[in-house]
């Protein structure tokens, strides 16, 4: 006899599927960064000591004091434990001195704990604002977009190939609307713009193939103040927009 699944259970599997496509979905899309994060936080413990432990200036009055303090602390603690083992029927008696020990040590591992924590808190705070990883996450960005360009210039190039006159096509926005099944959507409009309806530049239309000259250009500078130009003979290149060359300075004057 079959077993019946109940719709119970079927809308909880149905919740936990689409919790994990979620999950899932939202380490693709951040998982980068998570990594670099990670690898940042764990590697910059193990050149910590390296860089600190050199630096640690001892002072030999503050370490003694210390150890008398805790030997102090120790003692007469164990001197309150041991009274009131023989008052107390739960606490066994007599009250070994390990006893105390232990719940010393359990003690000072519980204040170091909290402090390491608040340190590794502090720490992880500060290493997702660092440069490093800022300047990681602008360097994969730039890469996404001059791959967008790429892709983008690499179908106009094929397009003209296969022109009867090896022109490349008139209109970018024609040209768009006849391939859309077979171009990226993420090229198709200037990857860093956040309204998202700002075209590339086009100033390959009509021209025919020969030479090295500017294909696409983005319409304006990216987070990094940076202009993308894709070329004919296939290349990508950023430049700052003000130091542009003469043949990309032209379509911004």
């Amino acid at each position: 006899m079959k077993r019946r699944i109940s719709p119970a259970r079927v809308i909880v599997l149905l919740i936990i599927f689409a919790l994990l496509l979620f999950v899932v979905s939202l380490l693709f899309i951040v998982g980068e960064w998570i990594f670099e994060a990670a690898w940042a936080f764990m590697s910059g413990w193990f050149s910590y000591p390296a860089r600190v432990i050199p630096k640690i200036s001892y002072n030999i009055e503050m370490i003694l004091c210390g150890l008398g303090a805790f030997g102090m602390a120790l003692f007469f603690s164990h001197r309150l434990l041991k009274w009131l083992a023989e008052y107390a029927p739960l606490i066994p008696s007599p009250w070994p001195f390990r006893f105390t020990a232990y719940l010393s040590f359990l003690l000072l591992s519980m204040f170091g704990t909290s402090i390491a924590m608040t340190g590794i808190i502090h720490q992880t705070a500060w290493l997702a604002r660092s440069d490093s990883i800022t300047s990681s996450r602008n360097m994969a960005l730039v890469t996404v977009q001059k791959n967008n360009a790429k892709d983008l210039a690499g179908d106009l190039l094929m397009e003209a190939i296969d022109h009867p006159q090896h022109k490349y096509p008139a209109s970018l926005a024609e040209f768009i609307i006849e391939n859309e099944e077979e171009i990226l959507s993420d090229s198709l409009l200037c990857p860093f713009d956040k309204g998202g309806d700002a075209p590339w530049l086009y100033p390959a239309a009509s021209k025919s193939l020969g030479g090295r000259f500017p294909v696409i250009i983005s319409p304006r500078p990216n987070h990094q103040d940076l202009i993308i130009v894709a070329f004919s003979d296939g290349s990508v290149e950023t430049h700052p927009f003000n130091e542009l060359p003469s043949e990309v300075a032209f379509y911004f004057e």
